[in-house]
Parts: C-alpha cells; structure tokens; sequence
C-alpha cells in the first residue's frame, strides 16, 4: 500500500529478521529460478558492503557501516539494508 502511493518505508529490523542475499548463482536448468542466496551472518559481514569504518578514540568504540540489498520471503522487493555495527576495542 505505501508503495502504491509513491512511498518508500524505513524501518528497524531485528537481528533475527532472517534477511537473505538474492541468489547470484547460475541457472540449474529445471525449475524456477532461485531467488533467495545464503543467510546473513552477522557476525562476519562481507567486507564489500563495508561503507565506513571509524573509531571513536575517547570511547575506544568502533563503527562499521555496511550497505546492502537484501530480500526477506515476506517481501516481494529487495530491501535496501544498513548495518551499523559497534564494538567495544580493547587495550
């Protein structure tokens, strides 16, 4: 419905909201074409997605920033994924 109406929605996923990167593999030949590829996994995010990367250095908290598209079974289109991930650098 909002994209009927020109719309776009930006919202907070969980963690466990069971993205999936679309299949970029090649044809089998029988069937329909796979759509859905391999499941995130978020604690080894691919490095090509890496957008920003900075350190905070009076926190000793670094930021990571990925983009990415992603699908999810429920949704018909892809889906315009950023991750921000922060961490706590010891030392």
């Amino acid at each position: 419905m909002v994209r009927q109406c020109g719309l776009h929605i930006i919202s907070k996923l969980q963690k466990n909201s069971a993205l999936v990167f679309p299949y970029s593999g090649e044809y089998a030949g029988r069937g329909a074409p796979r759509k859905y590829g391999d499941a995130i996994d978020y604690d080894n995010l691919p490095e090509p997605y890496l957008k920003s990367d900075s350190i905070d250095e009076d926190k000793n908290i670094q930021t990571r920033i990925y983009q990415m598209e992603m699908s999810h079974r429920k949704f018909s289109d892809t889906l315009n994924v950023v991750i921000i991930q922060r961490k706590f650098k010891h030392g």
